[in-house]
């Protein structure tokens, strides 16, 4: 790894705060998502990383679950929206919501 050299930035009280929210939801501390950034700015970043989290609130449960698909992949509109669970498949050329 490269030597690091200690500077002193300064960011308005909104962009602060937005930074720190996004590194709490990486998972990173503050200045490894500015290093990400400015190697980025650079071109120097991954360009293959894969997704860019952070912007949707769903992102927060991404890996929350552990495990195989089940249930909630079939009956996800119960879980999710308390619709009635689906007893049979839909017939072709059919949407339904599954409520009445």
């Amino acid at each position: 790894m490269a030597r690091l050299v200690t500077t002193k930035l300064r960011f308005s009280e909104e962009a602060y705060r937005e930074l720190r929210l996004k590194a709490e939801r990486r998972g990173v501390s503050l200045a490894t998502l500015v290093r990400e950034a400015v190697d980025q700015y650079l071109g120097r970043g991954d360009a293959g990383r894969g997704l860019v989290l952070g912007g949707d609130p769903a992102d927060r449960i991404i890996g929350a679950v552990i495990g195989t698909a089940d249930d909630e992949s079939v009956h996800h509109d119960h879980y999710l929206y308390r619709w009635p669970k689906k007893t049979a498949a839909p017939r072709a050329g059919r949407l339904s919501s599954g409520r009445r």
